[in-house]
């Protein structure tokens, strides 16, 4: 082989690599830029994920409220019954 010969089959080499080079960068930002796509996918779908979760537990602690306020509610009632029943025994046994 020449000295020319091998001159251009490296040059045809180099030509080969910085274009191999070229799609391979080309390659790496598709892909920087489809996980960042992603990334942004799975931060969207947590939003109403967690806005879901924030609803759920507002109701939990209405419901809770609730039950209490029921069981405070049985509870004045049956006190006020007592109290009844009471001052109708001292009115009974008084007159």
């Amino acid at each position: 082989m020449s000295h020319g010969s091998n001159d251009s089959v490296l040059e045809v080499v180099k030509n080969k690599l910085l274009q191999t080079r070229a799609e391979a960068d080309k390659a790496q930002n598709e892909v920087e830029r489809l996980q960042r796509l992603l990334i942004e996918e799975r931060e969207k779908q947590k939003l109403p994920q967690q806005k879901l979760q924030y609803a759920e537990k507002e109701a939990n602690e209405a419901k809770q409220e609730l039950v209490f306020l029921r069981q405070k509610i049985a509870q004045e009632g049956a006190a006020r019954e007592k109290a009844r029943k009471d001052n109708n025994f001292l009115i009974k046994n008084i007159f």
